[in-house]
């Protein structure tokens, strides 16, 4: 029998003893000690200990997080599409005249026994189990009537909403289709619709994507390419994809100040995309020195906490009287 078959596999309570099997990834392990040993340690480095267990106990949660969700069915995965507590959050997007631009839509899903879960979480479970498909589906068409409903406010009727794109639903065949579909039941000005993809999108299948993109740009969808520079960038696509904007990652904005090379990069990136005729987007926004850096060279839009944090739609309309 094992020296730890008395304990269940998998054991946390907050404060007391942590229990696992070597199954379990090894920065999250930890082993059965004596009581009488264990409250020795405990007393002797208690002070020392304090920000590692706080270091501990995120990463645990965030683990423990994980299991739970890997134990969802499909059909209580699928709560995420049906269930009236998953919102579209504002993420506004600001002109370097401070005015709002348009915005941002995140998906947020309230479990109803998981409570918040972040996307980072509930995104991979519905790639892995295919639910991004409807997903997916219902963003896009959530994100129709939002501008659908915006366009009858004269406040609003000229902001964009940007979505990303899942690769897997991208590449659905009548993905195309689906979206064609959902700008003629809103009847939106489909200019104001932007899609956000990835580098890894596009190479998963450059002609496939390419001519997608067409379809969609013919029909006035526009297109971002989103964290440009961290994937595995390539000019000679640039020049062939239906883009209308790049977007600067964050981990580029954040090192402004810190490092030499973000600042060369990101100055490299906006200069690129001024010859290329391509609007630009900066990410992570959260300090004025980041602004007052990006704003001198011709970043025409912003994202990030300086400016505000996502809200709700109608906290977002609110924001703008």
């Amino acid at each position: 029998m094992s020296r730890h078959s008395k304990h269940p596999r998998y054991t946390y309570t907050k404060g007391n003893i942590y229990y696992f099997s070597r199954s379990v990834p090894a920065d999250l392990r930890c082993f059965y000690l004596k009581p009488r040993i264990t409250q020795s340690l405990r007393t002797n480095s208690q002070s020392r200990a304090t920000t590692a267990s706080k270091v501990f106990a995120s990463k645990l949660d965030d683990y423990w997080l994980g299991l739970r969700l890997k134990r969802l069915d499909v059909p209580a995965a699928h709560l995420l599409v049906v269930d009236p507590s998953t919102k579209l959050s504002s993420l506004p997007t600001i002109e370097e005249a401070l005015e709002t631009y348009g915005a941002k839509a995140l998906l947020r899903w309230k479990h109803p026994s998981l409570g918040i879960v972040s996307p980072l979480d509930f995104i991979p479970l519905a790639e892995n189990s295919g639910l991004i498909i409807p997903i997916g589906n219902w963003v896009i068409k959530t994100a129709c009537r939002q501008i659908q409903e915006w366009q009858k406010n004269p406040k609003t009727s000229g902001l964009t909403v940007a979505i990303n794109i899942s690769p897997r639903q991208f590449f659905q065949t009548n993905f195309v289709n689906e979206v064609l579909e959902a700008l003629e039941e809103t009847g939106i000005n489909s200019s104001l619709l932007k899609f956000e993809i990835t580098e890894g999108l596009i190479l998963d299948d450059v002609d496939s994507a390419i001519i997608k993109m067409k379809k969609l740009k013919r029909r006035g969808v526009e297109f971002s390419l989103d964290d440009f520079g961290t994937g595995y960038s390539s000019l000679a696509y640039l020049t062939k994809l239906p883009l209308s904007q790049l977007k600067i990652d964050q981990s580029f904005v954040s090192g402004i100040g810190h490092n030499a090379r973000p600042s060369i990069i990101i100055k490299t990136i906006i200069a690129m995309s001024k010859n290329l005729g391509l609007e630009v987007v900066a990410e992570g926004v959260e300090t004025k020195a980041q602004f007052d850096f990006l704003e001198p060279l011709g970043c025409e839009l912003y994202q990030g906490y300086l400016f505000s944090k996502p809200m709700p739609a109608l906290e977002f309309e609110d924001a703008l009287a």
